[in-house]
């Protein structure tokens, strides 16, 4: 993949964070414990909309296992399309 393809999912992700976190009922702060973050890397993404390609993949598998946020992620196009092969053949494959 190239560099500008991972500085765009990674905008977009960070663009749609905040409904994300909403939809699995995270706090900032529950989110980034469970993402292995600080909450004020969260307050950071959420006001910048960038975050790292790490940082991206990271949130994009904590994300996966939430059957409603992976219906999102996809309707958003946040999966590399790499990655959107393995989870058309298996949604809970990670």
């Amino acid at each position: 993949m190239s560099e500008d393809g991972k500085k765009e999912l990674c905008a977009r992700m960070a663009a749609q964070l905040p409904i994300l976190r909403k939809m699995v009922g995270a706090t900032q702060q529950q989110l980034a414990e469970t993402a292995g973050l600080t909450r004020n890397t969260i307050i950071r993404i959420e006001r910048s909309r960038t975050m790292s390609w790490n940082t991206y993949l990271s949130l994009l598998m904590l994300f996966s296992w939430h059957e409603d946020a992976r219906k999102l992620i996809r309707t958003f196009g946040l999966y590399p399309s790499e990655l959107e092969k393995v989870f058309a053949k298996d949604s809970r494959a990670l």
